[in-house]
């Protein structure tokens, strides 16, 4: 989690005037509480993963944005529109470019021989098609793909497939709703341990309230990149 404040260095996000700019940048995404009955809680991803059923911090990041002003390419064919939100969220190109800094961090310490198969470049990030496999960073694992959702296993090394002490899934969805002509994006964290018991979720709240403004960074240079 450390890498939380790391980030946030890099990005320069401690001053007023950034803060600010971020406030502005990202006030059309609204975090929610994601609620236990979700269907993820109820996976078959987190019966593997937390067995135990720990306590998890969970919410959900929602963005609307009107279908005249989604590229028309993206609505035209089935699944496209969430492949290049996913494609966006870790491989998009904005004025500011949310993932681009943990990209480079991951990179530097986690890149060698064993993890070099990983999507590792912006270039390669923005061209995936993130089947079902995809390893990203050594960090995360596309564990399904349909056409309106791609989950990502997140929080350690894809290389580690058991039970984790810190462990996520990352559920990215777009839907089209034409009776509202809008295009619905919405990121949903779930983080828990899988193999320490505890009554509470063990996320610190700084790293909870750091987790929350990236995660509307992450939602807004997303769907930026996927508007006219």
């Amino acid at each position: 989690m450390a890498i939380i404040r790391r980030i946030t260095a890099i990005a320069g996000w401690g001053s007023l005037a950034a803060t600010s700019s971020w406030l502005w940048y990202t006030r059309r995404s609204h975090l929610q509480p994601l609620g236990l009955d979700d269907y993820l809680f109820h996976s078959t991803f987190m019966a593997r993963l937390n067995p135990d059923n720990h306590p998890a911090m969970s919410d959900v990041c929602i963005r609307e944005v009107p279908l005249d002003k989604i590229k028309p390419e993206l609505l035209n064919q089935d699944g496209k529109l969430v492949e290049q939100f996913c494609a966006k969220t870790f491989g998009g190109i904005e004025v500011i470019q949310g993932f681009e800094a943990q990209r480079y961090l991951l990179r530097r310490s986690n890149y060698n021989t064993k993890t070099a198969h990983n999507l590792w470049t912006q270039p390669e990030l923005s061209s995936s098609t993130y089947p079902t496999g995809t390893e990203m960073v050594d960090h995360f694992e596309i564990i399904s793909k349909t056409p309106d959702s791609i989950i990502v296993r997140c929080g350690g090394s894809p290389l580690d497939k058991n039970v984790r002490a810190s462990d996520g899934l990352f559920e990215l969805k777009a839907d089209v709703d034409e009776d509202e002509k809008v295009a619905r994006f919405e990121m949903k964290s779930v983080f828990f341990s899988g193999s320490k018991k505890s009554d509470v979720h063990m996320v610190p709240g700084h790293i909870v309230y750091g987790h929350r403004l990236y995660t509307k960074l992450l939602m807004e240079t997303a769907v930026r990149g996927l508007q006219m």
